[in-house]
């Protein structure tokens, strides 16, 4: 993935000193005589640094003028292309020069201990020369700004991969900034388009931050991780778009508001190439600088939120491999992500707990249905509370988890790390806007055919199909759970139904209304009488669906009993060719 700027006219020189471009403050820093010596020093030595970068960047042969914009931004093209992320080799020049301004700025770091400006551009080259331990070891010896130094010191344990410790530090600096500075710095609105950009834009700033923890829990990487590192990335970003607006760029012009935002969205680059040449034009200065970021990289915000009328958890709230989305992250520590494809997940409820299953299959992926594979099942409430995580090592293609929590889950992960490869699958569902937890029916627990009843949840979670794709003429189970009132009725008629579907829905439905189109296609009904009393009663039937044709179909349970209204659970389905990536 590259970004490539054409060039644009003389070089923009940044003299010592000069004044924030845009409306950002950097953080103060001592203004003494000698101080000012110091700056100036360390100031000369980055631009010459980065004059002498810029002139000895290899060249792209293959040049970049043809190439179609992702994301035209200002004086910026983008465009994201996995098969073309590798850039030159850096050649020994710059290395070297990257060696001497490190050796020149920490000793003007040691002679003015105080200035936030030396303290940052040492954090900054220490990590881009591949030193985080230094980095964090430089900025837990800072000595300027209390939260430039806290935001300096998780930028430092982000690039070291101790995401927790990273957090940790950037919530600190958070606390002590002013509030102006507190607000700019929770401002999403860049990463955000559509109806969730025009709804986030109405907000004040405090209304932002809680919407934004929401927000980041639904984009975290991982849930088993500790640490939100993409929450993390986006402040280093910060932290870097201060770094850069009083400093020489290997761009060759300064930082304006286009570079701002292309810092936020996509990152910064780790290698540089340039235009072929430069005597095809008058000066050495006006060639195009193309830079190649992090790859490959993914898209981890959620499509909806909670304020849209959309049905996510059957929607798919998260597409990590969008065309083109708003904000782009490259986790170090993962060669790739992908989506778990056969999985199948299902809640019920246990009083105010919950008990989620999951089942998945990895047998049509190569890398995953063979080797050690740690898989982690995770339950979320909100951003406040610890999630609750199962773990299992296993080396097989497929599996089954089950994870119990003292709350209703509204955000649900399966994770796979194959262990050898450091790849990641995933799957995710999330209510963004959570039903009532009160709600009589659990979700639809698809299971093979066995002859043994199931009427309990365990015994019926080993069953559980892998995913949402059945074979043609298959006979399939269903499991699902009633709870009070209705297990307590004296009897309630049951209704079940399959639609046609409209688009391809996953998983369980909330709203199956918008999911259907037509009459039922196929209908049972029966009356249920509880044998006894009870919080919960599970129930299960096997379904012939022979008269199925391949498609896409939604199946709905209706429960309903005089004066106590209608309850509903559905789930999306497929009918496959049979033997055709179905689990057996």
């Amino acid at each position: 993935m590259r970004i490539w700027i054409r060039g644009l006219g003389a070089l923009a020189v940044i003299a010592a000193g000069s004044g924030n471009a845009g409306g950002e403050q950097s953080p103060g820093h001592s203004t003494g005589r000698d101080s000012m010596a110091v700056l100036d020093a360390a100031r000369s030595s980055q631009a010459g640094f980065e004059r002498a970068r810029r002139f000895h960047l290899a060249p792209n042969r293959n040049g970049a003028t043809g190439r179609e914009c992702d994301e035209r931004i200002g004086r910026f093209c983008y465009w994201y292309d996995e098969a073309d992320t590798l850039a030159p080799a850096e050649p020994e020049t710059i290395k070297r020069a990257r060696h001497k301004l490190l050796t020149e700025l920490g000793r003007d770091e040691r002679a003015s201990p105080g200035d936030d400006w030396i303290m940052g551009q040492l954090i900054r080259y220490l990590v881009e020369n591949g030193q985080p331990d230094s980095a964090v070891a430089s900025a837990l010896r800072c000595r300027g700004s209390g939260w430039w130094c806290a935001a300096l010191t998780g930028f430092a344990w982000h690039a070291a991969g101790r995401f927790a410790e990273a957090e940790d530090a950037f919530l600190t600096g958070l606390r002590s900034m002013p509030g102006a500075e507190r607000c700019l710095w929770n401002d999403l609105s860049l990463l955000l388009d559509g109806e969730m950009e025009r709804t986030y834009r109405t907000l004040a700033c405090p209304e932002r931050e809680a919407w934004n923890e929401r927000l980041w829990l639904l984009a975290r990487p991982l849930l088993a991780s500790a640490g939100n590192d993409f929450r993390t990335e986006l402040w280093a970003r910060r932290v870097m778009i201060r770094l850069l607006q009083n400093a020489h760029t290997a761009y060759g012009f300064s930082m304006g508001e286009d570079h701002r935002e292309l810092v936020l969205r996509y990152g910064w680059p780790t290698g540089w190439s340039r235009s072929n040449a430069f005597d095809d034009v008058i000066n050495a200065d006006h060639f195009s600088v193309t830079g190649y970021d992090p790859s490959p990289s993914y898209a981890f915000l959620p499509l909806v939120t909670w304020q849209d009328d959309v049905d996510p958890r059957s929607a798919g709230g998260w597409d990590l491999r969008a065309r083109r989305p708003r904000v782009r992250y490259a986790p170090a520590y993962a060669k790739s992500f992908q989506e778990l494809d056969q999985v199948q997940i299902a809640r019920f409820r246990r009083g105010d707990s919950s008990v989620v299953v999951a089942a998945w299959a990895t047998d049509d992926d190569t890398v995953f249905r063979s080797g050690s594979k740690q898989a982690a099942l995770v339950l979320a409430r909100d951003p406040m509370t610890p999630t609750i995580t199962a773990r299992r090592e296993m080396s097989g293609a497929s599996g089954v988890l089950i994870a119990r929590a003292p709350w209703p889950a509204d955000v649900v992960g399966l994770e796979l790390e194959h262990l050898s490869s450091k790849r990641f699958a995933r799957t995710r569902v999330g209510d963004f806007a959570p039903d009532d937890p009160s709600s009589p029916l659990s979700d639809l627990l698809f299971l093979h055919v066995t002859d043994s009843a199931q009427s309990i949840l365990e015994e019926a979670a080993t069953h559980a199909v892998a995913g949402d794709r059945v074979p043609e003429a298959a006979r399939i189970g269903l499991f699902w759970e009633m709870y009070a009132p209705l297990s307590r009725v004296d009897s309630l008629q049951v209704v079940l139904s399959i639609y046609n579907a409209r688009r391809e829905p996953k998983g369980p439905i909330t709203s199956p209304a918008r999911w259907t189109k037509g009459p039922a296609i196929l209908s049972l009904s029966w009356v249920d009488r509880p044998e006894s009393v009870t919080p919960v009663a599970s129930r299960w039937i096997t379904l012939d669906l022979a008269k199925l044709s391949r498609g896409h179909y939604v199946l709905v349970l209706e429960a309903k009993q005089a004066q106590r209204g209608l309850a509903r659970a559905a789930r999306g389905f497929e009918v496959v060719v049979a033997n055709h990536g179905v689990p057996e």
